[in-house]
Parts: structure tokens; C-alpha cells; sequence
């Protein structure tokens, strides 16, 4: 393999696992950045946005039991039938969908209950819309939930091992080829 290629290659792998650092770095802060104003404040928005893990499975097959729905902070009076919207009932969040709005007051429903729900959602008890739902999310959280041990072991440990193992494979075909030899094969050896 000529220099130019391996130079090529190097650059090529240095902007990859560049880019796959970032994202690292970036999801723990967003991770760090969501944990600590959910800490702070029920009603605070990281950048207009709010993660929420639903608790139940009153908006089954849309949302599902233990997924996370990312809450966008709105205006109440654009509120529509068919927006699915969070609001605060006594100490919980609540996210279903609008089945009856007039810019005053909604009613809404989860999609799996039979009838809508008796609390009216004003302005005053509003959060915000979804702006989007995780339910890939919802076998870790429900993982963590049920059996926190084997879940670290499914979730955080095997993956982690996995990466170190991958990484150890890059590194030993990054050395393989910085060292010229493209056939382990031929027996031929750098001279």
C-alpha cells in the first residue's frame, strides 16, 4: 500500500473517531444537562425541550410503557384535537392526546383508555406537546426497573466491552497496515 493511501486511510480514521468522541462527550452532557434540571425544577426545559418517562400504558401502541417522550415547550391556545400534549395532574405528568380543545381548556385521552380524562387541561396545568417519543427506550428502562443488576450487565457493561473489544481490533489493523504488510499471507515481510 503506497503512503499517500495510508495517509489517506489515517486521516480518514482519525475524523471518524473524532466525530464518534464528540458525540460521546455531547450525549453525557445533554445527559448530565436533562438529569440536572429534572433534579431542579419539574418544570424545566433544556433548550425549549423536556425528556419524561411514561409511566404507564395508557397511550399504547403510540407511546409505550417505560418509553421517554421528549416534551416541547408551546404555546396552550395552539393546541389542537389530535396533538398529543403533556400537563401536570397533582405531582405527575401526564402526556395523552387532545380530543377536544378550544384554546381555553382541552380534554384529552390516552389512546388506550376507554374515556377521556376527567381533568381538563388548561393553561395553568400545561407542560407542552411531544415533539418526539423514544419507545426503543422502554425494554432498558423497564430493564432498570425490574432487575437494576442484570439490566447494568445487558446495558452498560456488555456494550462497554464490546467497544473495547472493537477498538482493540482497530487498533491492531491500523498497526497491521502503518507496517505495509497487505498480505499476512504471502509471508513477505517489510524490508
Amino acid at each position: 500500500m503506497s503512503a499517500r493511501k495510508k495517509t489517506l486511510l489515517t486521516r480518514i480514521g482519525s475524523v471518524f473517531a473524532t466525530l464518534l468522541f464528540l458525540g460521546a462527550v455531547a450525549l453525557v452532557v445533554l445527559t448530565v444537562g436533562f438529569t440536572m434540571q429534572s433534579r431542579s425544577s419539574n418544570d424545566a426545559f433544556l433548550f425549549g425541550y423536556k425528556p419524561a418517562v411514561v409511566l404507564t400504558g395508557s397511550m399504547s401502541p403510540y407511546i409505550k410503557q417505560d418509553s421517554i417522550v421528549i416534551i416541547r415547550k408551546g404555546d396552550f391556545t395552539q393546541v389542537e384535537p389530535g396533538d398529543v400534549i403533556t400537563y401536570r395532574s397533582g405531582d405527575a405528568l401526564v402526556t395523552h392526546r387532545v380530543v377536544e380543545a378550544n384554546g381555553a381548556q382541552a380534554r384529552v385521552k390516552g389512546d388506550a383508555n376507554r374515556h377521556p380524562d376527567t381533568q381538563l387541561v388548561t393553561g395553568r396545568n400545561f407542560v407542552g406537546t411531544e415533539a418526539w417519543r423514544m419507545n426503543w427506550i422502554a425494554p432498558v428502562i423497564t430493564g432498570f426497573r425490574v432487575d437494576p443488576l442484570v439490566a447494568t450487565l445487558r446495558y452498560v457493561l456488555f456494550p462497554l466491552a464490546a467497544i473495547v473489544l472493537l477498538w482493540f481490533i482497530i487498533e491492531m489493523l491500523a498497526r497491521f497496515v502503518r507496517a505495509g504488510n497487505d498480505d499476512p499471507g504471502t509471508g513477505a515481510e517489510k524490508r
